[in-house]
């Protein structure tokens, strides 16, 4: 496998180099507050394979700026364990995965709470 990350230009911004891991780490942080795409190219009996390609839409992020995580690490503290205001957070800052971690926290707490089931099932990745 092979990860490609690319600005808004299709400038390359940070390429893993050839993998044989299912996770990889930039050598140098991305940018933050951009919206950047990612394309993986795997080597199997076929060939190279890519993905996403054209029809498929891209594959964009944003790396979250220093003020949003600001602003999230501030809430946080003045939120006392609130789980529910840090799904919020994370979810209005596009972080769906840590949205949906503070939403299965607060249904582990809150096992038979109907509206906890619908909320966690309502938050989706989300495209910038």
């Amino acid at each position: 496998y092979r990860v490609t990350v690319f600005d808004s230009r299709f400038d390359e911004v940070a390429d893993s180099g050839d993998l044989s891991a299912r996770e990889w780490t930039p050598v140098r942080p991305l940018p933050r507050g951009v919206i950047l795409t990612w394309q993986i190219t795997a080597r199997s009996d076929r060939g190279l394979l890519r993905s996403p390609v054209p029809p498929a839409p891209e594959a964009r992020f944003r790396v979250a700026d220093a003020r949003t995580l600001a602003d999230i690490d501030q809430l946080r503290q003045a939120a006392q364990g609130s789980h529910l205001l840090l799904a919020i957070a994370y979810n209005q800052a596009g972080m769906s995965d840590m949205a949906a971690a503070e939403l299965d926290a607060l249904r582990t707490q809150n096992p038979n709470a109907a509206i906890v089931a619908a909320l966690r099932e309502s938050v989706r990745p989300s495209r910038p």
